[in-house]
């Protein structure tokens, strides 16, 4: 019951990416990652859980399947730096159009068990919940981008060009 993408969707010249990183208190911090402005008021939710803290949830506009926002926490964990070991094979640039045939009205949430990684790398936050060697990059803008597998299944995403804003708040909520 994998998150596919279905193709990719020319970004409008009047939707931008909003990018938030808000610490909480020690060891907590929300990530979100919104398309601006909002779609639906009720989209359609794909959670992965661990049991462990709140999951990471994609939220999908039902009107045009494009994806509303992603939120993350990071909850009494410790982020690592690592050297990048991502094999992107190729990118493209757009906002990414799911596949949102299982959804309904009345199943308009989808909940899978998985953990997400998450590291810094060049600048960059990964959160990476499959396998994300020979990936592609699907660029939302200039710093952010979805990464999928070779089947268009949902595996990740990239941060890119963290601010000192970005590294201040990792190091307020002592995720760093």
């Amino acid at each position: 019951m994998a998150l596919k993408i279905l193709g990719i969707e020319k970004k409008p010249s009047d939707v931008t990416i909003n990018r938030v990183f808000e610490a909480m208190g020690d060891n907590l911090l929300l990530v979100t990652l919104e398309v601006l402005p909002l779609g639906s008021n009720s989209p359609h939710h794909w959670f992965l859980e661990n049991n462990k803290k709140p999951p990471f949830d994609i939220a999908i506009n039902p009107q045009n399947s494009v994806l509303n926002y992603i939120k993350f926490f990071f909850q009494d964990e410790k982020l690592s730096r690592k050297n990048n070991t991502l094999t992107c094979v190729n990118s493209q640039n757009g906002l990414p159009i799911f596949d949102i045939s299982n959804y309904s009205e009345k199943v308009y949430q989808r909940f899978e068990v998985g953990d997400v990684e998450a590291y810094i790398a060049d600048n960059c936050l990964f959160l990476i919940s499959g396998d994300a060697y020979n990936c592609s990059r699907i660029y939302m803008d200039e710093k952010n981008a979805l990464l999928v597998d070779c089947n268009g299944t949902y595996i990740g995403l990239m941060l890119g060009s963290l601010s000192e804003e970005e590294f201040n708040e990792l190091a307020v909520a002592k995720i760093l």
